[in-house]
């Protein structure tokens, strides 16, 4: 690959140029050879090898040899020698159309960290910024390290720039860490409104400090008022608490879903759940952590039309829930925002009878992958997510389930059915009972559109299944089937200050006699 030439013109409005750039691509080459020689005491050339995604007989990708040289150049350097360095020597087969390339990992000094300095922090704690990064005086260097100590500081969210660099210590085998941060607000008042399939037209206000007083400690109170529900949440979260490996928070809440009445018969009644929680977390690591929670809270079923189902009208009323939750978390994503790679995994289960008036072991598995497409369509913005989740209700103590401990499905679970419209219904009224086994899969493309991206839109296209099963006929016939429904459809979303907002199109492929249809969705970025 040459380039011969390059030229400016200036455009006939005279307010831009034309660059023009004429080149000669040449032939293509294959690889012949690729081999890595390692001067690193204990890391073999052998193993370095793994590490370029690249071998004898493919055609040529610098890209992918770039990739392979930082592997290999961070695996030297998360040993401690931070100033390795990989040499690549190539031979050029001209005749042939071959290249030998030969990687040649030289040691240099192992080094250790001497000290780290932190800058810029002029509303944060020291000790907030300290406690994400995963290197401490007297640590072999790791680049890796180094790597997830800036991400853990991105992920703060309570800076605009985030940079880790070293500089010579007062030796030659130290180096010094110097993190130096730039501060943004992290203080946050919003007021915005929508539209939601599921809810109406809403608003929702919201006053939130993700770094009260530089401390961490994130303190919000959001509302949401739609025509068809409200939510009010108060909540703080200490992600050290007691400046320990621990996350601990409360919430008090208020949920008021109305009858669904206008919009789907599905629901014909309302609901309110009044309560609060603590929890308390613990990370294993930087991927895994565990939550513990304790929600009491008192439902209400109320508003039951007459002529609805039997079942429903004898659950209206009042019950009282006492629940203690765990969740386990394996995070393995590249990103908490917006994540483009990796798999994220929770498992949670819920147990109900420590007093209050519901007595039940409830299941909830889930597990999310990202797969990043951009070698193959050039942008980042393409990326394939894979997701299933199931779940299991297990009434316990004689207790007979009611309809507010149960699943539901559809909506924005499985798009191309109406909310609640999948699943056990009465035959005589039509009403959705929920029920007590679910599973879902979806498979979801986003791509990119032709718009600036300054408008944070982007496309989807998307493929939901999932079944939802398990109600015990005391009143009358039900439909109730685990055959899979299936859906299929298009979308678009778009990324606001007041939250994200999806606009999907959608069609059943397969569904049951007494399922509810869908197919046009708008979701707000706020839900119940």
């Amino acid at each position: 690959f040459q380039v011969n030439s390059a030229n400016a013109e200036l455009a006939p409005d005279r307010k831009s140029f034309y660059l023009t750039f004429d080149v000669t691509e040449g032939p293509r080459y294959k690889i012949g050879s690729l081999k890595v020689v390692s001067s690193i005491r204990n890391l073999s050339g052998d193993e370095l090898r793994k590490m370029v995604p690249e071998s004898a007989g493919d055609w040529f990708d610098g890209t992918a040899l770039q990739e392979g040289i930082a592997a290999v150049s961070k695996r030297a350097q998360d040993l401690g020698y931070a100033f390795a360095q990989v040499n690549p020597i190539v031979k050029t087969d001209p005749a042939k159309k071959t290249l030998d390339i030969t990687l040649n990992v030289i040691e240099g000094p192992k080094v250790y960290i001497q000290r780290i300095d932190i800058v810029g922090n002029t509303r944060t704690e020291d000790k907030v910024i300290r406690r994400e990064l995963t290197l401490a005086e007297g640590d072999g260097y790791s680049q890796t390290k180094v790597d997830q100590s800036q991400t853990n500081l991105k992920n703060l969210g309570f800076f605009k720039d985030e940079k880790i660099t070293t500089t010579p210590g007062s030796t030659p085998q130290q180096v010094i860490l110097n993190t130096k941060v730039t501060e943004q607000a992290t203080g946050q008042f919003s007021l915005g409104g929508g539209y939601s399939t599921s809810l109406g037209a809403l608003v929702n206000a919201g006053l939130s400090q993700n770094n009260f007083l530089g401390t961490g400690v994130n303190a919000s109170i959001n509302a949401l008022l739609a025509q068809r529900g409200t939510q009010i949440n108060l909540g703080v979260t200490d992600p050290y608490f007691l400046d320990r490996n621990l996350i601990a928070g409360f919430d008090i809440f208020r949920t008021v879903t109305d009858s669904y009445t206008a919009s789907a018969a599905a629901f014909n009644y309302s609901e309110s759940d009044v309560g609060a929680d603590v929890r308390l977390g613990y990370r294993f690591n930087a991927h895994v952590r565990q939550s513990f929670t304790y929600t009491i809270s008192e439902r209400n079923v109320y508003g039951v039309p007459t002529g609805s189902s039997l079942y429903i009208i004898d659950e209206k009323g009042v019950s009282t829930l006492s629940q203690v939750s765990q969740t386990l978390t394996f995070d393995y994503l590249d990103d908490d925002l917006s994540p483009t790679s990796g798999p994220l995994a929770t498992f949670t289960t819920d147990f109900a009878g420590l007093g209050g008036t519901a007595k039940y072991v409830r299941i909830t598995p889930s597990i999310s992958y990202y797969i990043p497409l951009e070698r193959v369509f050039g942008s980042k913005d393409w990326v394939l997510k894979l997701s299933a989740g199931a779940g299991y209700l297990l009434p316990i103590m004689n207790y007979q389930d009611r309809i507010v401990d149960r699943f539901f499905l559809g909506g924005d679970t499985l798009r191309g059915f109406a909310d609640g419209g999948v699943g056990p219904h009465d035959k005589t009224s039509g009403d959705s009972l929920g029920g007590k086994y679910m599973y879902t899969q979806s498979t979801e493309l986003h791509f990119p559109l032709p718009v600036s991206h300054d408008l944070g839109l982007q496309g989807f296209v998307f493929v939901d299944v999932g079944s939802l099963y398990g109600v015990k006929a005391k009143y009358g016939p039900v439909y109730d089937s685990p055959t899979p429904r299936v859906g299929a459809g298009v979308g678009v979303s778009f990324n606001t200050p007041f939250g994200l907002i999806n606009l999907s199109l959608a069609e059943p492929v397969l569904k049951q006699k007494a399922d509810q249809v869908q197919q046009f969705r708008v979701s707000f970025g706020t839900r119940f």
